[in-house]
Formats: structure tokens, sequence, C-alpha cells
């Protein structure tokens, strides 16, 4: 009997750190993903998909949003003339 009540206190302990963890990874997801919205914004990029994006996969999703260029980047990009243009560029 007493190791029955034991597996039971331990069980639930475990499930206790499982959601624990879980939610703790959920919550940093979702900051990311608040943050992710304003950054899609700044690159002309579909805001929902970002937000969702950053939700389901967090970090990695935030990281690809971060590497693409801004607009005013872009622009500048365009604007520039010679050899390192983008209308030059070999593709």
């Amino acid at each position: 009997m007493f190791s029955a009540c034991a597996d039971l206190v331990f069980a639930s302990a475990y499930l206790l750190f499982v959601f624990l963890g879980l939610a703790s990874v959920y919550a940093i997801n979702v900051v990311l993903a608040v943050i992710a919205a304003f950054k899609a914004g700044e690159r002309g990029q579909p805001i929902p998909l970002w937000v969702s994006k950053t939700l389901a996969v967090g970090g990695l999703a935030y990281d690809q949003l971060t590497q693409l260029p801004t607009l005013e980047e872009v622009k500048a990009a365009e604007a520039q003339k010679g050899k390192r243009a983008l209308k030059n560029r070999k593709r």
C-alpha cells in the first residue's frame, strides 16, 4: 500500500515538473511572438504568419525573421549604385 502511494506522489511531482517546463517554454514563445509582430511590420512581412510561427516554433522562427532585411535596408540596397547594386548581382 505504501508503495502505491509513493508511486502516486512521484508521478504527480513528475507531471508537475513537466507542466512547469512546458509552461515556461510557452511563456517565452508568447513574449517572442509579441516582439515578432513588431519586427515583421518593420520588414514588410505578414504579421499573423510570423506570430503563429513564433508561437509554435519559438526562437528558431524569431531568428529567421530577424535575419530578413528591414524595408530601410532594402531601399538602401536598391539605391546603391555601382558593382554591388542589386540590379547588377548575378543570380
